[in-house]
C-alpha cells in the first residue's frame, strides 16, 4: 500500500486535487485509483495517470482495459518500449486477450519500431485488429494482404472511412485505377466532408486525362488544402480547357425567370433583419419577379427596372453600375442604395450565388429571396449585399437549410425556437450595424426561398414569436448538427461562462464518459447508443468518422513546417479538445477552440483522438484521426432533438433539455 500512497501524494503533488480520504478506508481502492487516473489524464498529468493505473493493475491483473490505459499513455510520453512491455503482460494475465493483440498491433503501426509482427498473431476476427493490420501490411508495401484485411474490416464496418482511403490508396499503388476510383467514390459517398478522397480521385482523373473531372475534384478540395502541385493542375486545366466546368452559364441570363409566388408575413411588431449576402462583393447579377425601383437612402428614386430582364451590379474604384445583358449603364451611383419590388408577393432572383467557401460542400447556384436589398460601399473595391427582410420571413428559408423538413415536427419547431432565439439575440446585439447577421453558417444558412417547404413553414407558424430566455433576454440558442452524444460547455469552445450552455450526456439514461485512453478509444471507435446516434435521422458518419492527413497538409503546417506530432493539452467532458500543440519540423504552435477544425484540415468537430502512422525513420507518415459528432456541439443538437421528437417529447421539452434553466416567452 506504501507504493499507492506515493502516487496518490505525486497525483495531489501535480493537480492540487484533495481527496476526502485515502482509497484504503474506501470500499474499492481499484475504482478510487481510476477515478483519480481520469482526473489526472484529463488534465494532462501522464505521470500521476501513471502511477495510479500502476497501481491499479496489481489491484486487478485482469483488468484488459487497464493494460490498454497504461500501455497508450507510455506511448504519449514517447517510452513505446515501456509500452510494448506492459501489453506483452497482457497477454499472458489480461481477461481479454484479442483486445490486448489489437492494441499490440496498433503499436506495432504506429511506432515502427519492431516488436510482434502482426502476421505472427493469431487472427483475431473484428474490426480493429484487421484495419490496423492492413495498415501495416500497407506501411511493408504489401498490397495484397493489406487490401484483403481492410476490406474485411470494411465487412465489419462500412462506415470506417480511413479504411477506404487506405483501400483505394493500395489499389493505386497496385495500378489497379478502376478498382481506386471505385473505393474511393464509395468512401466519399458515405462522408462527403473527406476532403483527402476527393485529391486521390482528382489525381487519378488527371493520370487518365479527364480533366473536368479531376478539376472539380480539386475544387472541392479547400483552397488551403491544396499542394502546389493541385494549384498547378488546377492552373493547367484552366488553361488547357476553353471553359473550365466551374464556368457560369451565362447564356441562361438572357431568358426570363420563372417566379413562383410567396406570402409575406406582415406584422408590424415583427423585427426587421439586416442580412448580409455578400461582405466582400464585386458583381450581382439578378432578375425581379416584378418591376422594382432603386433610391438612395432618403427615399429618393434614382431607377425604375422592369420584371424579368436581367440587370448587372458592377463595383469599382467605389462606384456601382447597373447595365443590362447588352452592356448599356443604365445607372450610375458611389453611394448607398436600396432595391425595393413593387410586389411583396414575389422575390429578387440572385444569379450564380457563391456559398461555403473554404468547406467542402462549396459551391455556386441561383437564388431566391423576399424583401428588399441594400447596396453599400465596404472600400474601394467591393460593397456589401444585405437583403432587409422579417424575422418570420427569415426562418421560413432558415429552418429547412439548417433541418430536413422531413424530420418530426416537434424537432422542427424546437429548431425554429431555437433559430429564432438566436437570431433575436443577435438582432437586439447588433441593433446599430450595418447588418444582423451573415447569410452563411457563421451565422445559419439562409438559402432563399427555393428552401421553403410547407412542414418548417407551418413549425415556423405554429410557434410565431416564441423565444427562449434566460431572465428575460433572448438566449444565444447556439446549435449544431451532431454532439456525439455528450454536448460540451458553451465557456470551453469560446471562453464565458454562460449557464444556459453546459455540457451533458445525450441519452435516455445516464451515462458517464471514461477519459482515460481506453474509454476515449472505445467511445469514439464504436457506435455507443444515444440520442444523436438516431440512426433514422443524419448519416452514420456525423455520429463517428474518421480522417486521414498528410504531415504538409493541414493549414497549419504552413507555419510549423511538416507536422511531427499532434497533441491534445486538455480536454472538456465530452472529450472536446480545448487546446492542442501542434509540433513541426520548423516550430511549434498551441490552437484553441473552434480554430483546431479549421487548422488541422477540416475536422467534423474538436471531439477526437490522434494516432500518428510512422515510416521506417520514425517520422509520420500519415496521422489518423477518430472522432464523434459534427459542428462545435454546444446548445441543440439537431440530429439528437430529432430522436427525441420521435420518442415523444415535445419542442419545449427539447428546448429546455439543451438550454438549462430557459424560460419560453412570446415575444410578438
Amino acid at each position: 500500500m506504501a507504493k499507492f500512497n506515493l502516487a496518490l501524494i505525486v497525483f495531489l503533488v501535480f493537480s492540487g486535487i484533495t481527496l476526502l480520504s485515502e482509497p484504503t478506508l474506501g470500499e474499492d481502492a481499484f475504482t478510487e485509483a481510476i477515478n483519480n487516473a481520469q482526473i489526472a489524464y484529463k488534465r494532462g498529468e501522464l505521470a500521476a495517470c501513471t502511477l495510479l493505473l500502476d497501481y491499479a493493475l496489481k489491484k486487478d491483473p485482469s483488468a484488459t482495459r487497464v493494460y490498454i490505459d497504461l500501455a497508450n499513455v507510455f506511448r504519449e510520453k514517447g517510452n513505446i518500449t515501456e509500452a510494448r512491455s506492459v501489453l506483452e503482460a497482457g497477454l499472458e494475465k489480461a481477461e481479454d486477450t484479442d483486445r490486448i493483440k489489437a492494441e499490440l498491433v496498433r503499436l506495432e503501426v504506429i511506432s515502427e519500431r519492431g516488436g510482434i509482427p502482426p502476421g505472427e498473431i493469431e487472427t483475431v476476427e473484428f474490426r480493429d485488429f484487421l484495419f490496423y493490420r492492413g495498415l501495416h501490411y500497407h506501411q511493408e508495401q504489401q498490397w495484397e494482404k493489406s487490401i484483403s484485411d481492410l476490406e474485411k474490416a470494411l465487412e465489419f464496418d462500412p462506415n470506417l472511412i480511413a479504411a477506404y482511403y487506405f483501400l483505394g490508396l493500395a489499389h493505386y499503388e497496385m495500378e489497379n485505377w478502376e478498382a481506386a476510383e471505385r473505393i474511393l467514390e464509395s468512401g466519399l459517398r458515405r462522408d462527403t466532408s473527406f476532403t483527402g478522397i476527393n485529391l486521390l480521385l482528382g489525381h487519378l482523373a488527371f493520370r487518365r486525362d479527364d480533366y473536368h473531372s479531376a478539376y472539380n475534384y480539386y475544387l472541392r478540395t479547400p483552397a488551403n488544402l491544396r499542394s502546389a502541385l493541385v494549384r498547378e493542375r488546377i492552373g493547367f486545366i484552366q488553361d488547357l480547357l476553353p471553359e473550365p466546368p466551374d464556368k457560369p452559364d451565362f447564356e441562361r441570363r438572357e431568358e426570363p425567370v420563372h417566379f413562383e409566388r410567396v406570402e409575406p408575413v406582415v406584422d408590424e411588431n415583427i423585427p426587421v433583419l439586416r442580412v448580409a449576402l455578400l461582405t466582400q462583393g464585386l458583381q450581382v447579377s439578378f432578375q425581379a419577379g416584378a418591376d422594382f425601383s432603386i433610391s438612395n437612402m432618403e427615399g429618393e428614386e434614382l431607377f425604375r427596372g422592369e420584371e424579368k430582364t436581367t440587370y448587372i451590379v458592377d463595383y469599382n474604384g467605389g462606384r456601382f453600375s447597373l447595365s443590362n445583358l447588352e452592356g448599356e449603364e443604365l445607372f450610375f451611383t458611389g453611394e448607398k442604395h436600396r432595391l425595393d419590388l413593387h410586389d411583396s408577393h414575389t422575390t429578387l432572383h440572385i444569379f450564380d450565388v457563391e456559398y461555403g467557401e473554404g468547406y467542402f460542400w462549396a459551391g455556386r447556384e441561383d437564388r431566391k429571396y423576399r424583401g428588399a436589398f441594400i447596396f453599400e460601399p465596404r472600400d474601394e473595391n467591393s460593397f456589401y449585399f444585405i437583403n432587409e427582410v422579417n424575422v418570420e420571413e427569415y426562418l421560413y428559408s432558415v429552418i429547412p437549410s439548417e433541418m430536413p423538413a422531413s424530420w418530426p415536427m416537434e424537432a422542427l419547431k424546437a429548431q425554429t425556437i431555437a433559430a429564432r432565439s438566436y437570431t433575436l439575440n443577435r438582432y437586439y446585439r447588433n441593433t446599430g450595424a450595418r447588418f444582423h447577421l451573415v447569410a452563411s453558417v457563421m451565422n445559419a444558412a439562409y438559402n432563399g426561398t427555393y428552401w421553403e417547404h410547407e412542414r418548417t413553414t407551418r413549425a415556423v407558424d405554429e410557434t410565431r414569436g416564441l423565444i427562449a430566455t434566460y431572465r428575460g433576454l433572448a438566449i444565444d440558442a447556439v446549435y449544431s448538427s451532431n454532439s456525439g452524444g455528450f454536448t460540451e460547455d458553451g465557456k470551453l469552445v469560446w471562453g464565458g461562462d454562460v449557464p444556459y450552455l453546459q455540457g451533458q450526456a445525450i441519452f435516455p439514461d445516464h451515462y458517464e464518459l471514461d477519459l482515460l485512453p481506453s474509454g476515449l478509444s472505445e467511445w469514439l471507435r464504436e457506435r455507443p447508443p444515444s440520442y444523436s446516434r438516431a440512426e433514422n435521422f443524419g448519416s452514420a458518419t456525423s455520429y463517428r468518422w474518421t480522417r486521414v492527413l498528410l504531415p504538409q497538409e493541414p493549414p497549419v503546417a504552413s507555419r510549423v513546417g511538416p507536422i511531427t506530432e499532434i497533441i491534445p493539452l486538455e480536454r472538456g467532458a465530452s472529450g472536446f479538445v480545448k487546446t492542442v500543440l501542434v509540433r513541426g519540423k520548423e516550430g511549434e504552435e498551441e490552437i484553441s477552440g473552434d480554430r483546431i477544425r479549421s487548422q488541422l484540415g477540416g475536422l467534423k468537430s474538436n471531439v477526437f483522438m490522434v494516432e500518428p502512422l510512422l515510416n521506417e525513420q520514425g517520422t509520420p507518415q500519415f496521422f489518423l484521426i477518430w472522432g464523434g459528432g459534427w459542428g462545435h456541439g454546444v446548445g441543440l443538437d439537431q440530429t439528437a432533438s430529432a430522436q427525441m421528437a420521435a420518442d415523444g417529447l415535445n419542442h419545449s421539452e427539447i428546448i429546455k433539455l439543451f438550454y438549462q434553466g430557459v424560460d419560453l416567452e412570446q415575444r410578438y
